[in-house]
């Protein structure tokens, strides 16, 4: 249980914030240097979380790839230092499991258009209705769009059809409608071409209104830090999204074929071990609920917060381990949230890549960090070399800000440090006895 909970919670701060080439599988090696490192102060006692961004090049006329690694959580400075680099690149391709409706492609059949604008209908009225209730009705949607970070980028782009239309909002005295004129533009027709209106979709529910946070939210309040949505300003026009849905990432995880989902179908349940996991990012579940009163409790105690700070800083600094061990019940999950989400990376590294005009002269990759020595391995075998490595620093801890002495940091970090070690122990030594243990031919 203790084995499977560290993975879980090295999966919470490194798998997505919010999971046809071949992907290395998580055993690969690279030539480069690792993601992230810990850097310790010995005369300070400070402790700092440090990620990487490495710069990759493979010839003069070709563009340059970045590979950004995030932390979910972390310092202000940090996500600020981070957007500066990230917008000094033509392109940004970041990750982000969202909605199937925001990720419609250009063969999308005349259903899943429907579908798809019902359902943008239906987030733009939650937003809207929630801002109501707190006596903030907006004059007009564009007023969604003020807030910075992953949201508002979410929200315009449900306010447009899915064939591109902006979609009308119309106060009304009891409240308000949405409408679409359809695939002509026009009112009226049948059919595809037929006004979608918030009106004939069925009434919002209270619990489509009391929006949760997930549990890294709640982690980055807990910790005095920030939550890398919230934080991280992705409305821009040089960014896209790289990265599954959420509907196909739960028909993946499922075993089903995630090329079946489409807008209005719903996901399957996970089920197995990853049903868990997937509540407690929402903050669902038992395990979410308790997960989030710890977190609250946490939070109101500085020294608490700081020692949650460096169980974070362990955590993470173990999370190649952590990914690379074979845990009953999360085999599919682990392959799934990482090696199918790089696919889709790399796929659009290839196209940026293939494009005859326009081409961006720089790249930047902004994923989890957990994804990155898979995707250099790759670049690799492009072609592609480590030209530079910048450091910034995620999560610091000091002692002259925590109340803790460095006695106590060392105490704290080489206990979580012991537990990592003996988890991972456990698993090399359960794998070399079920290797052991096979007949041989």
């Amino acid at each position: 249980m203790l084995r499977r909970s560290l993975c879980v919670l090295g999966l919470l701060l490194a798998m997505p914030a919010h999971a046809a080439a071949t992907a290395e599988p998580r055993t690969a090696e690279t030539t480069g240097e690792p993601f992230m490192r810990v850097l310790d102060d010995d005369d300070s006692g400070r402790v700092s979380l440090q990620i990487a961004a490495r710069t990759f090049r493979r010839g003069p006329s070709e563009p340059s790839i970045t590979l950004v690694g995030a932390a979910h959580v972390g310092e202000p400075a940090y996500y600020n230092a981070l957007q500066a680099l990230l917008d000094a690149h033509d392109l940004v391709l970041f990750e982000g499991v969202g909605p199937i409706w925001a990720r419609l492609g250009q063969d999308a059949t005349p259903t899943d258009r429907i579908n798809a604008t019902r359902e943008r209908l239906r987030t733009l009225a939650i937003a809207v209705e929630s801002r109501r209730r707190r006596g903030e009705t907006p004059d007009t949607l564009d007023a969604l769009f003020t807030g910075k970070g992953y949201e508002a980028r979410l929200l315009r782009t449900a306010s447009r059809d899915a064939w591109g239309r902006p979609i009308r909002y119309t106060p009304t005295p009891d409240g308000f409608d949405l409408t679409s004129l359809g695939a002509d533009g026009a009112p009226g027709g049948v059919g595809a071409d037929a006004d979608i209106s918030l009106k004939d979709l069925p009434p919002l529910q209270d619990a489509e209104l009391d929006t949760k946070k997930g549990i890294q939210s709640m982690l980055a309040h807990a910790t005095g830090l920030v939550f890398q949505l919230d934080a991280i300003d992705y409305d821009k026009p040089d960014w896209r999204n790289s990265d599954t849905t959420a509907e196909a990432l739960a028909y993946a995880m499922a075993g089903h074929n995630p090329a079946d989902a489409h807008p209005g179908r719903g996901s399957p349940r996970v089920g197995g071990a990853g049903e868990p996991l997937f509540d407690l990012l929402r903050g669902e579940g038992l395990l979410g609920r308790f997960a989030g009163g710890m977190l609250k409790l946490i939070g109101s105690n500085p020294r608490s917060r700081a020692m949650l700070r460096l169980m974070l800083i362990e955590t993470l600094s173990h999370a190649d381990e952590l990914m690379g061990m074979d845990v009953e019940g999360l085999d599919n999950m682990m392959d799934v949230l990482l090696e199918q989400r790089n696919r889709v990376v790399l796929d659009d590294i290839r196209g940026v890549l293939e494009q005859q005009t326009n081409r961006p002269r720089s790249v930047a990759v902004f994923y989890g960090a957990g994804h990155l020595s898979g995707l250099e391995a790759n670049l690799e075998k492009m072609g592609y070399r480590p030209e530079s490595t910048a450091w910034f620093d995620a999560v610091t801890v000091d002692p002259i800000d925590t109340g803790l002495s460095p006695q106590q940091i060392r105490a704290v970090r080489n206990m979580v440090r012991g537990m990592f070690e003996a988890q991972l122990r456990a698993a090399t030594d359960a794998h070399d006895q079920q290797g052991s243990e096979e007949p041989n031919d």
